[in-house]
């Protein structure tokens, strides 16, 4: 009797380790699945952000981009300054001239 009892106990211990080894693998492929869906999301997150990454460089150093509008600015800017200042001593000099025309007259 001793000797059933052994044997139906081995084998009890036998089909818990068997039991206990089949979770484990199930636990290492549950955490390959989850790390694989990670890096997978980590490759997608770094497409998108390459691809942000070129458009917002595009649109700063393009030919259309900021640096060359705000040259192109600037340099309307400092053409409508020399304009204005020309106008404005235009109108002084006619005032300036009536203004001694007046002097004259008087």
């Amino acid at each position: 009797m001793v000797d059933i009892d052994d044997k139906v106990q081995n084998k009890i211990n036998i089909k818990k380790m068997l039991k206990e080894k089949i979770k484990g693998n199930e636990k290492k492929k549950e955490y390959k699945s989850e790390s694989g869906i990670t890096i997978i999301v980590l490759i997608i997150t770094i497409i998108i952000m390459s691809i942000i990454a070129s458009i917002t460089i595009n649109m700063v150093a393009g030919e259309e981009g900021f640096f060359v509008r705000s040259k192109e600015t600037k340099k309307r800017q400092e053409e409508f300054v020399e304009k204005e200042d020309k106008n404005v001593q235009e109108a002084i000099n006619q005032l300036d001239s009536e203004l001694q025309n007046n002097d004259r007259e008087i």
